[in-house]
């Protein structure tokens, strides 16, 4: 056990935990139950044996914590392999995962969540229109347009069933959809009127986050209370940030 996860789970010593040996006769049936399975051949589908699959489960949820622990490790990995001092814009380039994690925050809680223009010239918007919304729309000179970025940027038709999860990765080039960072993500606003400090805020944040990763091992989050926002002409948490930073060793 120790071999394959690099700790031990101290069945040799004394004082030896209820966990660990139950974790330890789970791994003896489950590794009994393969071989057995083997044996029977094409009669396998035919063979039931509840502790078995019992003793998987068991192992399994125990392989997944070093699992999801090394996956975090490897995101933590992704800014400090490019940690300098002084920590430069290049290096906060090079940080991609960060700005994963910057770009999805922002996409499901913009700090602007709600914005308008008025139009100067009559113009056409290409959906909008009709009963279903997807006609012409005819928009006259001094109209206001006002629209909502929090909802736009959670609405399933544009990202996908899984568009109110914290999925950092759908950012990755792998994955991004058409159109990311177009106008269905209208942090900055689009066009001749797109916010002049977008590249300074992204930065400052990716620095701030980058120096936090640095000098602390983890932040843990102390607020026992239901997630609430505060929306005023910006969003916050209503009730604060209560969390504990311990230190990196």
């Amino acid at each position: 056990m120790e071999y394959l996860f690099g700790e031990s789970l101290g069945l040799l010593s004394n004082n030896v935990s209820s966990l660990a040996l139950a974790l330890n006769e789970a791994l003896d049936y489950a590794l009994e139950g393969v071989i057995y399975r083997l044996r029977l051949g094409k009669l396998m589908p035919f063979h039931s044996d509840p502790k078995f699959w019992a003793a998987c489960k068991t192992v399994h949820a125990f392989a997944d914590q070093y699992v999801a622990r090394a996956l975090e490790l490897r995101k933590l990995e992704d800014v400090l392999d490019y940690y300098v001092s002084p920590l430069t814009y290049e290096a906060l380039e090079e940080m991609k995962y960060l700005k994963w994690v910057v770009a999805e925050t922002l996409c499901l809680f913009p700090l602007i969540a709600n914005n308008g223009r008025m139009a100067v010239c009559d113009t056409v918007f290409p959906v909008g229109g009709g009963l279903d919304g997807q006609s012409l729309l005819l928009v006259t000179k001094g109209t206001l347009v006002l629209f909502s970025t929090y909802v736009m940027q959670r609405w399933t038709d544009l990202w996908g069933p899984d568009a109110e999860d914290f999925k950092p990765k759908r950012w990755s080039p792998e994955l991004e959809r058409k159109g990311c960072y177009g106008w269905e993500y209208l942090l900055f606003l689009g066009g001749l009127r797109v916010c002049p400090g977008q590249k300074f805020a992204l930065t400052q944040t990716s620095h701030v986050l980058a120096r936090l990763a640095k000098a602390f091992e983890r932040v843990e989050n102390m607020d026992l209370t239901e997630w609430r926002e505060q929306w005023t002409l910006s969003v916050a948490p209503k009730d604060g940030v209560k969390v504990k930073m311990v230190l990196a060793a």
